[in-house]
């Protein structure tokens, strides 16, 4: 697993035209594809899913087709296809069939995993479709952890309509407090004004042993 994400970092954003680079690329790309296909086993899968991810649009069509079967597949592992899914939201992959198995990925009650997973990949997708369905979620979710992920996601989404729904669950005492906490930053991402996010400050200095978990919290969106 960790050489797959290590060998999609190493072909990210290659830009050469060097006729060595361009057959590594080539040959790195085809590796990653065949290790998603033939792999059995869920957590190697989600790995190489993960890699994939990272590639972005450089990931082949044909993939990213393996890729949607696998996240509407409701029989499947859901973790394998919470990777999935946020491969996929990586990618950009905007079809109409991948953005129907995101959906019910995101109301699928039997992961909280799943769940979480759905609402990061629908962040990437930023389309109007994607803000409107996080905000039903963040309204009638019950689990603290998808309601964390989910106002994350609002606040990476950046859509500015979410606002009224993040105010509502960050002055919501029924509501855990690091949920409300997520909550209240994300109003931050949406409102921050700087081209430089102003809670990149929080990571200045930071000392990763000493963190609580209302901080790690709030480093994972950033």
């Amino acid at each position: 697993g960790f050489a797959a994400l290590a060998l999609a970092l190493a072909m990210r954003d290659s830009t050469s035209t060097d006729a060595e680079v361009l057959k590594f690329v080539g040959a790195g790309r085809d590796v990653l594809v065949r290790g998603f296909e033939r792999s059995r086993e869920a957590r190697v899968r989600g790995a190489y899913a993960t890699a994939l991810g990272l590639l972005g649009t450089q990931t082949p069509a044909a993939a990213r087709l393996e890729l949607a079967k696998v996240l509407g597949d409701r029989g499947a592992d859901p973790s394998l296809r919470g990777h999935v899914a946020v491969a996929l939201g990586q990618m950009g992959e905007r079809s109409a069939p991948v953005r129907k198995a995101m959906r019910t990925a995101l109301w699928d009650k039997r992961s909280v995993a799943l769940r979480s997973q759905a609402a990061l990949a629908m962040s990437f997708l930023g389309g109007r479709a994607e803000s409107t369905m996080l905000v039903q979620e963040l309204r009638k979710a019950r689990s603290q952890w998808v309601l964390q992920q989910v106002a994350a996601a609002l606040g990476q989404l950046g859509d500015v309509r979410a606002v009224p729904a993040i105010l509502e669950m960050a002055a919501d005492t029924r509501r855990g407090d690091e949920a409300r906490a997520l909550a209240i930053a994300s109003l931050g991402l949406l409102a921050d004004p700087e081209p430089k996010p102003s809670m990149l400050r929080l990571t200045l200095d930071a000392n990763y042993p000493a963190r609580t978990d209302a901080l790690h919290e709030a480093f994972s969106i950033l």
